[in-house]
């Protein structure tokens, strides 16, 4: 009965919905990002960053909750981790997921105030399309390889449920 109570946390912790992300990792993005940038001496007004003539807002995208979202999915929805190295696991990738969002917002910055807004899209395009994505998997993959998780997300609970269910039971 342990293992269905700690499924049901499990999945009802999934259910945190993705603006929960933005409100968390919304501050630590900018103010991250403005740390990295600290040379051009940048300014935080509301959820923008003001370099000189340059102002970048920060929408929601550039906060990447989704990504965290994904990650915390993965985590929440992996058989057999225990609770204690559920947390670290969670601590650890999103901290990897907000350090390499802050160096790409620094590094767009940096685009766009020395190579101009035409640079800057096409770079950003390329960064958001292509290896946003690419990275979460890269952490997911990195952690459950340092952590030694074997079990597949979603997959190995269903096959527990599945060869534990009532109907598979033989009728002595």
């Amino acid at each position: 009965m342990h293992y269905y109570r700690n499924l049901l946390l499990r999945v009802l912790l999934s259910f945190v919905p993705v603006s929960f992300f933005y409100w968390l990792f919304a501050a630590p993005t900018l103010y991250g990002s403005a740390l990295f940038l600290s040379p051009y001496l940048p300014e935080i007004t509301n959820n923008t960053l003001v370099l000189g003539n340059y102002v970048f807002e920060f929408v929601e995208a550039c906060i990447a909750p989704s990504a965290y979202y994904l990650l915390w999915l993965l985590v929440l929805l992996t058989k057999d981790i225990l609770w204690k190295k559920r947390i670290l696991i969670t601590l650890i990738g999103f901290s990897l997921l907000l350090l390499m969002n802050v160096i790409r917002i620094a590094l767009l910055v940096f685009i766009a105030v020395h190579y101009g807004e035409e640079w800057f899209d096409a770079v950003h395009l390329l960064v958001w399309k292509l290896f946003s994505g690419f990275y979460v998997v890269v952490v997911w993959i990195l952690l459950i390889h340092v952590f030694e998780i074997e079990s597949i997300p979603v997959y190995s609970d269903l096959q527990h449920i599945y060869s534990h269910s009532l109907f598979l039971r033989k009728k002595h």
